[in-house]
């Protein structure tokens, strides 16, 4: 893991972790938002909406597992 932050840009749609990858960041939302979900064969299952200033990923991190959502 980093010690240093590090600024990224993302775009509408793009996805930012998959369930099960190897946990290595935590993400802080600068702004826009960020949709949380877990897939159902074909279906997305909504789980949150995050915002500016909201910070996910770091559950994953500090428990020593992988992401657990999309």
């Amino acid at each position: 893991m980093s010690t240093k932050p590090q600024t990224s840009t993302y775009q509408a749609g793009e996805l930012i972790i998959e369930k099960g990858a190897n946990a290595d960041k935590a993400f802080m939302i600068m702004s826009g938002k960020v949709r949380v979900y877990l897939e159902d064969g074909e279906k997305k299952v909504d789980l949150a909406t995050l915002k500016q200033d909201d910070i996910f990923g770091e559950t994953a991190i500090f428990s020593g597992q992988n992401y657990g959502a999309n």
